[in-house]
């Protein structure tokens, strides 16, 4: 079985939980970075947060600094490239208020939204592809055709990689492939706009060849790194959405994410780069409309969310990972590969999505 370079925590809670439209992805607060609150560093990187939230709008893009020596941040945000001026400007201004409040004392720190993304540092990383941090979206059901799915699937990602990397493109690529008559299958990749064609294609290949790792035989998958982002469903997600096709649940309630409004039951599977005395604080944040049916076992892990909308039962698995000092953990086994930790849990995973909540 394939071995995996990174370590990562696979534990579980469960709670009651309500996901909101402008709830983040993930986030990233490098540790390593740690900085006073009140000091220069601090306040420029407020200053050039201010600037993202009024720039970004209207190009969809920015990249700038701020500050001089030590003291120096360089800041990107863009938002993804099929959505309105106006939802790019709500992501941006949730973006900027979010990853202060997240990372309140680090000097890098990234956000991934659904329709945006944004990031800072004191040290440049213009033009440079990043793939050392990593989100991962999954849906745990399979499809029922995993060679003609697979095949179409890298059909389509050839094609919308390749309408990547075309300058006037803008490093957005998206398209879709009918499957059947009732089954039509949506793709979508983006690079950020500072990273030249050959680097785009290299962080979209980089993305594009986990899928068998996280997402082999997947209905859905997502690929978030600070430098691109790739997905594909079996519903509708990007602009303009196909007026005679449904999400799996009801697709008044939220913009391109139909199913998130449900209540729904999540369980952390990993929580990787964090300390773990606050993860009882992250748990409750995850939980906030809920209760903890184990707070103890919150207590241990914190992390990423598997995601079990209730009015639909299609649960997305999220896992978060990274080089961490959870490489130390009495919790991992050391020469046991991440598909091994996932394979432990499919089970635990399968019970759950035949549960009646």
């Amino acid at each position: 079985m394939m071995s995996f370079p990174y370590k990562i925590v696979l534990l579980l809670f469960l709670c009651t939980w309500g996901a909101k439209a402008d709830d983040p992805l993930g986030e990233f607060c490098n540790r390593n970075t740690n900085i006073s609150r009140g000091g220069k560093l601090s306040a420029n990187i407020d200053e050039i947060l201010s600037d993202l939230a009024l720039k970004t709008p209207s190009t969809g893009f920015v990249e700038t600094t701020f500050g001089k020596d030590q003291d120096k941040v360089y800041a990107l945000a863009q938002c993804r490239g099929d959505v309105s001026t106006q939802d790019c400007s709500n992501c941006i201004q949730d973006a900027t208020k979010q990853i202060r409040q997240r990372c309140p004392n680090q000097a890098d720190a990234r956000i991934w939204y659904d329709y945006c993304f944004l990031r800072y540092s004191n040290k440049s990383f213009f033009g440079e592809v990043d793939t050392s941090f990593g989100i991962f979206y999954f849906n745990v059901e399979n499809v029922t055709d995993p060679e003609a799915f697979n095949k179409k699937l890298g059909a389509l990602m050839d094609q919308i990689r390749a309408q990547a990397v075309v300058p006037q493109e803008k490093g957005l690529g998206k398209g879709k492939s009918v499957l059947s008559p009732f089954v039509t299958l949506y793709a979508l990749v983006q690079c950020t706009r500072d990273l030249s064609e050959v680097f785009c294609a290299q962080c979209l290949a980089i993305a594009v060849n986990n899928f068998p790792t996280f997402c082999n035989n997947r209905k859905g998958c997502r690929v978030l790194y600070s430098s691109c982002y790739v997905r594909y469903e079996l519903y509708p997600f990007f602009f303009p959405l196909d007026s005679h096709k449904t999400g799996p649940s009801n697709t008044g309630k939220v913009k391109g994410e139909p199913w998130l409004n449900d209540k729904a039951v999540a369980l952390s599977l990993g929580g990787v780069g964090s300390n773990p005395r606050n993860n009882l604080a992250s748990c409750r944040d995850s939980c906030k409309l809920g209760e903890f049916l184990s707070a103890a076992l919150c207590h241990q892990i914190g992390g990423a969310l598997l995601v079990f909308p209730v009015s639909y039962y299609l649960p997305i698995i999220r896992v978060a990972f990274s080089p961490s000092e959870w490489s130390q953990s009495s919790l991992l086994k050391e020469d046991t590969s991440l598909s091994d930790h996932l394979n432990e849990f499919q089970g635990i995973i399968d019970q759950m999505s035949r549960m009646t909540i």
